[in-house]
């Protein structure tokens, strides 16, 4: 018995006594403020009060219920005042005949406590005792806790002496006793526990090797030390496999090598360990496990073996029932009722049935059958690859970076290994969380290959990783819609929705196919649905693309069809920010994953004009969603590229948008790039046509502005006016042009402390704006007269204009103006004299430029803090 155990025990128990009595008993924490002690402790109370001594400190407590049966003799008593952080001792109901016993009470001889120590002899019923011997009870214990040495829980509390002068030993309630009375207890306890691991952390445990050869167990030998992550699902499945949980099967499908059984032999020992007593009281007890597995391989890192040994049919599982229950009725009996033996046998003990890869069985139907009707006392847990509707289901994923990067170290610690975290990382972003594939590579480290050539991107997918988790389940589909439908998913680099990978794989006038296809793949975990789209693992999509690649002629029409669709897609919700421009680029931004996925791909095939007409469309939802860094890439990319074709378009268009997101930006070196830019196009203008020159002028002004050079700035918007005399434009355009010469006028006067006028060409702006549909600009305007409102004092104006602003800011998932709308928040709270409110938002604020890259614009905030 661990030491510290024999500390902690002493630091749960109290001593009790009646106020106005004489003698005293014991008590002990089974719940925060709760207590349990005999009944006969405490009968004379009444209504007086009881007192609790405990770690030298007096406390008071009441009766908060007596067990209703006297035979009983059980009181749980609650604390009057709040003791915090006080420990409590674990309750375990199992106790055998033999086993060492220990308890710490107040006896009459030595008030302070002492310890005593007690062999079980066995149990009486009417009423339930432990009887106990080789130890004297004195008056006082009564109520003590009685640990048991070799569960390291308490399986009771001592009742009577049998001869107090004398060691004789006594009787005890127990553990059984006190849930049966007190049925709050266990979740009590479960829940303390949890939060307060003390006690648990110093349970005894015989080796799990040591327990699974015990009799009606057949559970394999687990190959690690540590069962790493997986303890959301861990928990959900001890709690389906209890008998008390209304499924009679539980089913944990997945694709191969994710962890399924793993899992499942995790739960299935921690129930044996529960029936050992070496386990949390809510974990399920079963009397007998049994484990029946179909799978016909194992991958090692010398390759894949057969395995040997299989239940691969019905009679095969009957057998290990029988072998393992020791019940040679069952094999002995002729086929027809050897059913009816199996179901016999069962029904005599609590049974947890595992059948492990139902897949690979070959009467797979006849063993769900079988599952199905099982006796009462039984619960079946399948794993399988395939997706099983039933009665209770779960479904394994990747492990997050976090448990596959301890899983990575611990295979690499059992296997002598040292690996860096930061190899450990490269390990995880090139093979993802499967743990058989992280498993596999461990092992091939070891076996003396290189890093360097297990991060080879060539070969992102080791062939026998492949075969292992894969070929059986796609192997088959090969021909069918099912698996043009995987080949085309693998194309996309986040899931796509039904419609596109429809288009893709050419299946759109078949949509019967469609569906039945995707369904087919959903059951064999390849492919998992999940608010309209259907996702695949990343180990999944490297095998797919792999057949993808050895289907060339597919693969050529598939990516024609990719490409087409997303221009198409791109076309409908792209374009400029006006009208119901955030709706439109919501769509964008669910696909833009995808979006980029089809520009590299493209880019990498030369194919220029599918860059260009896919760009366009996006160019502004890059800019208000701050995807700025990839905006400057593609563009970079246009201008390299429409130069060298002598694309003089889309090369003012590439130029003309690089050199404005350098000057929102605003750091000197990409104020003093866009000027260059500028320069360079606005001296080629005869070549651009009037939207390309009214741009340029806009951002030449824009840029002025940024440099304090507001003379020029006035002169580029004069030149900006006079292109838009000439211009031939409808009402609408001729709105939204001329309305950018007031904003940026506007924002000179502002900038120059003319707060009424630009107030005035401010409003003219938003309503302007307004008029046209032109939300965007409106937001921005109305920033524009909060900042003004602060200035000139008029608070509460200002705050109505900022919470009207950030929501529709925040709704558009425009970046920028969400900045610009805190940053203005900041500056209102510091001029109401709020500094912490101010700092929260100038935090907000900074945050967000530093995000955009716009380095200025977060120093000129966090200048508002000093």
């Amino acid at each position: 018995m661990n030491q510290p155990l024999f500390e902690l025990l002493p630091q749960c128990t109290l001593r009790l006594n009646v106020v106005g009595e004489e003698g005293h008993g014991t008590g002990f924490f089974v719940a925060p403020r709760l207590i349990v002690t005999c009944a006969h402790v405490i009968r004379d109370a009444g209504g007086r009060q009881i007192n609790v001594s405990w770690q030298d400190q007096s406390y008071t407590a009441f009766i908060k219920t007596v067990s209703q049966d006297a035979r009983f003799d059980l009181a749980l008593l609650e604390l009057c005042e709040l003791v915090p952080d006080h420990p409590c001792v674990y309750l375990g109901e199992s106790v055998d005949p033999g086993d060492k016993l220990y308890s710490y009470g107040y006896t009459d001889d030595y008030s302070n406590g002492e310890p005593a120590t007690f062999e079980c002899e066995g149990s009486s019923s009417a009423p339930p005792l432990i009887k106990f011997k080789s130890g004297q009870v004195r008056p006082g214990m009564s109520g003590a806790p009685l640990l048991n040495l070799r569960t390291g829980k308490i399986c009771g509390l001592v009742r009577l002496s049998r001869d107090r002068s004398l060691d004789m030993g006594g009787r005890a309630i127990p553990t059984t006793v006190i849930f049966s009375q007190f049925r709050e207890l266990k979740e009590l306890q479960y829940n303390f526990h949890q939060q307060d691991d003390c006690w648990l952390k110093l349970l005894p445990k015989a080796p799990r090797e040591s327990l699974r050869l015990r009799p009606y167990c057949n559970l394999p030998s687990q190959t690690y030390q540590e069962f790493i992550g997986r303890k959301k699902e861990l928990s959900q499945l001890l709690k389906q496999i209890s008998l008390s949980y209304r499924a009679p099967i539980i089913t944990v499908d997945g694709i191969g090598g994710v962890g399924k059984t793993a899992l499942v032999l995790e739960a299935a020992y921690q129930c044996w360990e529960a029936k050992h007593g070496q386990s949390r009281a809510d974990v399920p007890i079963f009397d007998a496990i049994i484990f029946t597995s179909a799978k016909e391989s194992w991958l090692f890192p010398t390759g894949i073996l057969r395995r040997l040994r299989r239940q691969g049919t019905l009679r095969d599982i009957y057998r290990e029932i029988a072998h393992t229950l020791d019940d040679p009725t069952i094999t002995q009996s002729p086929p027809e009722e050897q059913l009816y033996q199996v179901y016999k046998s069962l029904r005599n003990q609590h049974t947890l049935l595992i059948v492990d890869n139902l897949e690979t069985i070959e009467d797979k139907d006849e063993v769900i059958a079988f599952l199905s009707e099982l006796p009462p006392t039984a619960k079946a847990v399948i794993t399988t690859r395939e997706q099983v509707v039933m009665y209770a289901s779960m479904r394994l994923d990747c492990l997050p970076e976090e448990d596959s990067l301890k899983l990575i170290q611990q295979q690499a610690t059992e296997k002598e290994i040292t690996l860096s975290q930061e190899d450990s990382g490269k390990i995880y972003k090139h093979i993802g969380g499967v743990p058989i594939a992280l498993i596999y590579v461990i092992g091939q480290l070891a076996s003396g290959y290189s890093l360097e050539t297990i991060l080879n991107l060539s070969d992102p997918l080791p062939d026998d990783v492949a075969r292992f988790c894969f070929d059986g389940s796609v192997k088959p589909l090969q021909g069918q819609p099912a698996h043009k439908l995987l080949m085309s998913l693998a194309m996309f680099r986040n899931a796509p929705v039904c419609d596109a990978v429809a288009e893709v794989a050419g299946l759109k006038s078949d949509p019967i196919a469609v569906n039945k296809g995707l369904a087919r793949l959903q059951q064999l975990s390849l492919v998992r649905h999940h608010k309209e789209r259907y996702g695949m693992l990343s180990l999944t999509r490297e095998y797919a693309l792999t057949e993808l690649a050895a289907h060339a002629d597919f693969e050529q029409e598939a990516r024609e069809r990719w490409v087409k669709w997303y221009l198409g897609f791109a076309r409908k919700y792209g374009g400029e920010d006006s009208g119901d421009w955030q709706i439109k680029y919501d769509y964008l931004e669910r696909e833009w994953g995808n979006l980029l996925a089809v520009l590299y791909w493209c880019a990498d095939q030369d194919r220029y004009d599918d860059v260009k007409e896919l760009w366009k469309p996006v160019n502004r939802y890059t800019n208000i969603y701050g995807f700025w860094a990839e905006r400057i890439f593609w563009l970079d990319w246009l201008i390299q590229l429409s130069d060298r074709q002598s694309d003089w378009s889309t090369w003012f268009y590439a130029m003309s948008r690089k050199g404005w997101t350098l000057t929102l930006m605003g750091q000197q070196q990409n104020l003093e790039a866009a000027e260059h830019i500028f320069n360079e196009a606005w001296n080629r203008r005869e070549y651009a046509d009037f939207s390309v020159q009214d741009y340029l002028a806009k951002s030449f002004a824009a840029l002025r502005i940024r440099q304090g050079l507001y003379e020029d700035a006035h002169n580029w918007l004069n030149i900006k006016e006079d292109l838009l005399r000439n211009a031939h434009l409808e009402e609408k355009d001729l709105i939204r042009y001329s309305s950018t010469i007031a904003y940026y006028t506007a924002e000179i006067q502002y900038l120059k402390g003319h707060y009424d006028q630009a107030k005035t060409l401010y409003q003219q702006v938003k309503t302007q704006a307004e008029e046209i549909g032109w939300q965007r600009r409106a937001s921005y305007a109305q920033n524009r007269l909060a900042n003004i409102a602060i200035k000139q004092a008029e608070l509460d104006e200002a705050e109505k204009l900022l919470n009207m602003g950030l929501a529709v800011a925040e709704r558009n998932k425009d970046k920028r103006l969400t900045a610009d709308y805190q940053r203005c928040f900041a500056s209102l709270e510091k001029a109401r004299g709020n500094l912490e409110k101010s700092y929260e938002w100038a935090k907000k604020a900074i945050d967000g430029f530093q995000r955009l890259g716009m380095i200025q614009q977060a120093a000129e905030t966090r200048s508002m803090l000093d």
